[in-house]
């Protein structure tokens, strides 16, 4: 089975101007608050991240196997990060 990317966090340095252009684009969100806005569009969730550290958009998706799916990332050359180890632990895969 192939994951399944359900959401993109996107960072932003200005909120209120990024979410003017996604209102525009995607409509009303659903979750308007000071430390993200979040809209839904056919289930995939795009959240605004005012707090966003620069590095880029990040997905977040299922996968079956977390240890795999880690090991081929590092083996691609996706160098990992003191984030990626924290974040890694805050899954669970059933």
């Amino acid at each position: 089975m192939s994951p399944t990317i359900h959401s993109l966090v996107i960072p932003v340095p200005d909120l209120q101007a990024a979410k003017a252009i996604d209102t525009a684009r995607l409509g009303a969100s659903h979750t308007d608050e000071s430390y993200c806005v979040e809209c839904s569009i056919d289930g995939f969730e795009v959240a605004l991240d005012p707090a966003g550290h620069g590095g880029g958009p990040v997905t977040f998706a299922d996968i079956e196997d977390l240890d795999a799916t880690h090991d081929t990332l590092l083996a691609a050359g996706t160098p990992e990060t003191p984030d990626c180890a924290c974040e890694r632990t805050a899954f669970s895969v059933e």
